[in-house]
């Protein structure tokens, strides 16, 4: 007769909060960087294409550009220098408000670039490259959401507090 086993695959033990939450810190900052990356990439292709364009459509060029600008400074922000195991351990309050904080300036900066995304597709019917630029700022936001979610949060409907 097989004997039923004496313990079971789950963890009864519980679980290292502030180890979580430093993982939390550390993932979400990483992601962030990743978001940073894709962000500039966007504003570089941004200001070339505000250069080149005609009078017509270089002020929502120019625009556009300011949005993607402005998040990548706030996303270049939220990823800078998380809080490590032993600050959590330290003051785990303190650390888990700055994992809040950076999920409300990532959602400013995901806001940002849903502006921008939508300035850029209502011009690219006029020109190929704001569709272009509207694809490389949908990675962007993809990305940044990605670092919400890598710090526990979620993006937030823009559209909520109205």
């Amino acid at each position: 007769m097989v004997q039923p086993p004496t313990h079971s695959g789950y963890r009864a033990e519980p679980l290292d909060t502030d180890a979580e939450l430093a993982e939390q810190l550390r993932s979400g900052a990483v992601q962030a960087s990743a978001a940073s990356e894709t962000i500039e990439e966007a504003l570089k292709f941004a200001k070339l294409v505000a250069a080149e364009s005609p009078d017509e459509t270089r002020e929502a060029a120019e625009n556009i550009s300011d949005y993607v600008d402005s998040a990548g400074a706030t996303v270049v922000d939220a990823g800078a220098n998380p809080p490590v195991l032993g600050d959590v351990k330290a003051n785990f309050v303190k650390a888990d408000d700055e994992r809040k904080k950076r999920i409300e300036n990532l959602n400013d900066a995901f806001r940002d670039l849903q502006e921008a995304l939508g300035a850029a597709k209502s011009l690219s019917e006029q020109d190929d490259r704001f569709a272009q630029l509207a694809d490389l700022i949908q990675v962007a936001m993809d990305d940044t959401g990605d670092a919400v979610k890598a710090y526990g949060g979620q993006i937030e409907d823009a559209d909520a507090g109205e």
